[in-house]
């Protein structure tokens, strides 16, 4: 199945990683952040009864390239003015096609919203376990 492939490259890619930042810094770096934040990602989505997490997404496993041209700041953008809650940035690099610079230069972009960064690294904020993949929202 893909997913068994996809965890399989991550524990290779996340393993490479940490040999470049240690699980100990990022924990050093996240515990170094505000902890009493109000909870400003959830405070968005409950602002209204509906609400849409948008997704920034060059490729994927099961229908490949998406957008062989990917304009990701204009899809941002676009999202932000058709009146997105958050977007969710995909970073994952084998098998989406993400990069890092996507949510950095997104983030930079498009500051009225919140994002999801959904890949399988180590090497940022906080992190949830959600199918063999780490969401850290920002």
């Amino acid at each position: 199945m893909i997913l068994d492939t996809i965890v399989e490259a991550t524990k290779i890619r996340v393993a490479q990683e940490k040999q470049v930042e240690s699980p100990e810094a990022v924990k050093a770096a996240a515990l170094a952040l505000p902890s009493d934040t109000g909870f400003p990602f959830e405070a968005a989505l409950r602002q209204q009864d509906f609400n849409f997490i948008c997704e920034v997404k060059k490729a994927s496993p099961s229908k490949g390239i998406i957008a062989e041209h990917f304009p990701y700041l204009d899809i941002a953008k676009e999202y932000e003015v058709a009146g997105a809650a958050a977007i969710s940035v995909l970073t994952e690099p084998d098998f989406f096609k993400g990069d890092k610079k996507y949510l950095q230069e997104i983030a930079s972009t498009v500051k009225s919203l919140y994002f999801v960064r959904t890949s399988s690294s180590m090497s940022t904020k906080s992190t949830k376990q959600k199918c063999g993949a780490l969401v850290r929202f920002y």
